[in-house]
């Protein structure tokens, strides 16, 4: 019995021995390092349809264990802008050990621009229309994100008359507001049969120190809901119509807008449209 204890003894310390001997070399083999992450740059000019891979180019990675790492790294993230097209862009490199570096660097859009509002119809409608089917003619077009029609937000303002001002705004993945105030004519039968000048579009843009033609948008007239080009059973032509744009300053970043005038062949004033040019700073 004695000698079974001894033996037992002798078996344990043996065992503890052996762990103790392998948790040492655990320890002395263990690799908790991660790798260090390096840039050629730490602030690059692309474009704003830069691809992950694209983002990448330039970065490198090493670890002291396994090397050169840099093919494990990934783009994390792509931040809110920190100014208009200029964010920050998180990446990560791994090693064997799955240890993970961090890095961050500032990446700047060369062509970006703000979502761009875009309206194929006068803003003249039936009385008995809803406001969001007056409002369904209303695009919106975003460099990073495509059409954001959906994501409009209306914001309703007090009538004056059948004049409704209406504020739309949207805001795309990069945090970027875009907003245009614009007026809603909400009309009776009467009213609507009266003739105004049809445009190509309502929502225009420019940057500072451009130019727009007004005459270019000029396209026909527009009565009952529905567009007569010019040529086209219109007893409208071009002389019928006049415009002002006295108020747009196209050097100073805003919201103007150009009103244009129809009149009869007695020289009658007979409506009035409104074009909204936004010039971008």
């Amino acid at each position: 019995m004695r000698l079974v204890r001894i033996l037992i003894l002798i078996l344990f310390s043996i065992t503890a021995v052996f762990y103790g001997i392998h948790a040492v070399g655990e320890r002395l083999t263990h690799d908790s390092v991660p790798p260090v992450i390096t840039a050629d740059s730490d602030e690059i000019f692309v474009s704003v349809s830069v691809t992950d891979e694209e983002l990448l180019q330039g970065m490198h990675a090493q670890d002291d264990k396994d090397g050169d790492v840099s093919s494990s790294m990934v783009v994390v993230s792509r931040l809110d802008f920190i100014q208009k097209g200029t964010l920050k862009v998180n990446y990560a490199a791994f090693d064997k050990s799955n240890n993970v570096a961090t890095y961050t660097r500032t990446v700047t859009y060369t062509d970006y621009r703000s979502p761009h509002f875009s309206a194929y119809r006068p803003f003249r409608f039936s009385d008995t229309e809803e406001s969001s089917t007056a409002l369904s003619s209303v695009t919106v077009d975003d460099v990073l994100d495509g059409d954001l029609s959906a994501d409009i937000r209306i914001t309703y303002g007090e009538n004056e008359g059948i004049k409704y001002p209406v504020v739309l705004e949207v805001t795309n993945s990069a945090g970027d507001s875009a907003i245009v105030s614009i007026n809603v004519f909400l009309e009776d039968r009467m009213s609507l049969s009266i003739p105004s000048v049809a445009l190509s579009e309502y929502i225009v843009y420019t940057p500072v120190g451009g130019y727009i033609d007004p005459g270019a948008y000029v396209v026909g007239t527009f009565q009952n809901n529905s567009v007569t080009p010019f040529g086209e059973r219109s007893s409208y032509t071009m002389d019928n119509i006049t415009w002002d744009m006295s108020g747009v300053d196209f050097n100073t970043p805003g919201e103007y807008i150009i009103k244009y005038s129809l009149w009869n062949e007695l020289g009658e004033f007979l409506n009035e449209t409104e074009l909204y040019v936004i010039v971008e700073g």
